[in-house]
């Protein structure tokens, strides 16, 4: 049996602390820089799940979604005559007005229907038809020609802004207002339904057929 000296059993335990030690601190290391995975906050197996409360919620604070702006200018004119049949020429009046205008789309987002499904973890939206919510006109520039025996009344500019009020409005409904309007609306919906990373947004009733039938 071998026998060790004091300074032989002291070296020993020197190098026992100091391994000891060194594995301390790389534990406490470890600890420090480890990460549980993370999960998403809405969804876990075993979790909770997403409502439709959860989700109405979140989209009440839109209120009216105006998402589509569509901008105009253009220029309208009115020729009439007072029809005194012989001294007629001398009763021409031509109103020429200038004017430019801005109309807004959108959707309640009272009117959007909304379903969950856990399990297949989508979001399913239905969009309501975009409706038209404003349409703000001014105008720019009044010119009226009227001749000796003519006469303007004072409501003829009026009576010819809110007529190129209407005829801009049907244009912008050819052009594709209505369309883009709901397009952008599913683009702002799914923007802020993005926190729900784990789940598929998805739209229902806006096919082909149902953007043809708005223009």
């Amino acid at each position: 049996m071998g026998f060790y000296d004091n300074k032989s059993i002291m070296n020993m335990i020197k190098v026992s602390a100091v391994v000891l030690l060194m594995s301390f601190v790389l534990l406490i290391v470890a600890i420090v820089k480890y990460e549980p995975p993370r999960k998403s906050m809405y969804y876990a197996p075993g979790g909770k799940d997403i409502t439709v409360n959860e989700i109405k919620h979140k989209l009440s604070a839109i209120g009216e979604l105006s998402t589509y702006s569509y901008e105009y200018e253009g220029e309208a004119e009115m020729e009439y005559d007072r029809d005194w049949v012989v001294l007629n020429f001398l009763t021409d009046t031509e109103i020429d007005i200038e004017y430019r205008g801005v109309i807004k789309a959108g959707i309640s987002i009272d009117q959007v229907g909304i379903e969950v499904d856990n399990e297949l973890m989508i979001i399913f939206i239905s969009l309501p038809r975009p409706q038209i919510l404003s349409n703000e006109i001014e105008m720019t520039a009044y010119d009226a020609d009227v001749d000796v025996f003519g006469k303007v009344d004072g409501d003829d500019a009026s009576t010819l802004l809110e007529a190129a009020k209407m005829d801009e409005l049907d244009r912008a409904i050819a052009d594709g207002l209505l369309v883009e309007a709901s397009a952008n609306a599913e683009q702002i919906i799914t923007d802020l339904l993005s926190v729900y990373d784990d789940y598929e947004i998805r739209f229902l009733f806006t096919d082909r057929e149902i953007r043809e039938e708005m223009q």
